[in-house]
């Protein structure tokens, strides 16, 4: 055993010395790793060779129109158009037979759609006498008490150009009439079919024009529909769809749609004219789950920004990310999204990666299958596809929530103002982010709203 005493300032210092490079031998020794410098490894970053994205198409909304009838209220509404008394007439010279007095009296309706027709049936019942001249006098030898079905056909669906099919009636006997040997029948008949022409007229006359409507529409869609003082809702119509009419238990329905594109934006500004009405389409049936799809433009700069603030930080071993900029391209013939991404760590320098934008049930969209432009990227950023994936989001500046609470008030108020004989049923239902839309200027972030209108007529007029 032995102690060595150490005075001088000098041997203090040699032995301190000393000891700390035998300290940083034995560290040395242990394996202790040592930190990779800032940008010891430099990054080539060739941007590729980008075929800017097209311009995109904007989701197809669907605003649906149902309405629904009970057959007793539209026979009601019918029969108001026909007239009690089909047909009288006194002492009508019929030839041989002499002269018949007749009165023609509306019976019970009845009706069914065949075929996309709307056929309305009425049994006319007929009280005939048959009376034979003799002097001054016409005696009375014969009456008798017909029943004829007269049917009028109204074709439910409209024309390309918004406008009415053709009627069409029909009369036939379901009770002849035989006086002293003569069948008055066929001359009934006749009688009939011309009054039908009357009662066709007076119907064709109370259906109101619909093109006029369908434009005035059409045109309104110029207007924007403003949020608050900035943003509007810009609509642009692509088509009326009209579909066949449906028998229910209880009635009738029918149904009609507009398909359209709806943008939210700050351009705000009234177009200066309205597309050309398109023709009315006609389909099978409509969509079950209309929905109103609002696009709205987060244009590139913005995405941009908010995908640098939300990813930018440390990664992996001594990394770090810097800036994201987005670039809207097409590859493999589709729009897509490239990220050239800026690192400021163990690697300096740009590296391009391909991925998609998935939305989140917050309202948001989140980067998904990020993947290496490059085939054989450094192992050293193995974990940067799985850092923007996790940490990159997209937000639309206005609240998509906010646009069904608007529209939401606008259908209360249009409700108020609803004929009188309906009941309106309309609300726009909360938002669900679906897929974005890639184009040249940037995202759209789109929300499909579920929309409902419904009409039905009430049993009595308010």
């Amino acid at each position: 055993m032995w102690v060595l005493a150490v005075e001088s300032t000098s041997l203090k210092s040699v032995f301190w010395a000393g000891m700390l490079s035998c300290a940083a031998c034995s560290g040395a020794q242990s394996g202790t790793k040592e930190p990779l410098a800032l940008c010891s490894e430099r990054l080539t970053g060739v941007a590729p060779a980008l075929e800017p994205a097209s311009s995109g198409e904007l989701p197809t909304s669907e605003l649906v129109v149902r309405g629904e009838v009970a057959e007793a209220q539209l026979l009601q509404l019918i029969a108001d158009q026909i007239p009690a008394t089909l047909a009288h007439e006194k002492d009508r010279p019929i030839g041989m037979p002499g002269r018949v007095t007749y009165t023609v009296t509306r019976g019970a309706l009845d009706s069914n759609v065949r075929d996309g027709t709307f056929h309305v049936t009425t049994l006319a019942n007929a009280q005939i006498e048959v009376c034979k001249p003799l002097g001054p006098f016409c005696v009375t030898y014969g009456r008798c008490q017909p029943v004829l079905a007269t049917t009028v056909s109204l074709p439910l669906l409209l024309g390309s150009d918004f406008g009415y099919q053709p009627l069409s009636t029909s009369v036939r006997a379901e009770r002849g009439c035989q006086i002293a040997g003569f069948d008055v029948t066929s001359r009934l008949t006749s009688i009939a079919r011309d009054n039908l022409g009357a009662i066709q007229q007076r119907i064709e006359r109370s259906m109101p024009p619909l093109r006029p409507w369908a434009t005035r529409v059409w045109q309104l869609s110029q207007n924007p529909l403003f949020l608050d003082a900035r943003h509007c809702l810009r609509v642009t119509p692509k088509r009326f769809v009209q579909t066949p009419a449906k028998e229910t238990s209880t009635g009738y329905q029918v149904g009609a749609g507009v398909d359209l594109n709806v943008e939210l934006t700050t351009e705000c500004e009234r177009r200066a004219e309205a597309p050309p009405l398109e023709p009315l389409a006609t389909e099978p049936k409509l969509s079950e789950a209309p929905a109103l799809r609002v696009a709205q433009l987060v244009a590139t700069e913005s995405a941009t920004r908010q995908l640098t603030e939300s990813a930018r930080g440390s990664f992996g071993d001594g990394e770090k990310i810097d800036r994201v900029t987005l670039h809207p391209a097409t590859l493999d013939h589709q729009n897509t999204i490239l990220l050239e991404t800026e690192l400021h760590g163990v690697s300096c320098g740009k590296v391009w990666l391909k991925a998609k934008l998935t939305p989140t049930p917050a309202g948001a969209l989140t980067l998904s299958d990020v993947a290496f432009l490059d085939s054989d990227p450094p192992t050293s950023l193995g974990d940067l596809p799985t850092t923007l994936a996790k940490r990159g989001k997209v937000t639309a500046e206005f609240p998509f929530n906010d646009v069904a609470k608007r529209l939401n008030q606008l259908l209360e108020s249009a409700a108020a103002f609803a004929d009188e004989r309906l009941t309106v049923t309309a609300a726009v239902g909360p938002p669900k982010l679906t897929a974005p839309v890639v184009t040249k200027d940037g995202i759209f972030v789109v929300a499909e709203l579920p929309a409902v209108v419904e009409l039905s007529l009430r049993e009595t007029p308010r």
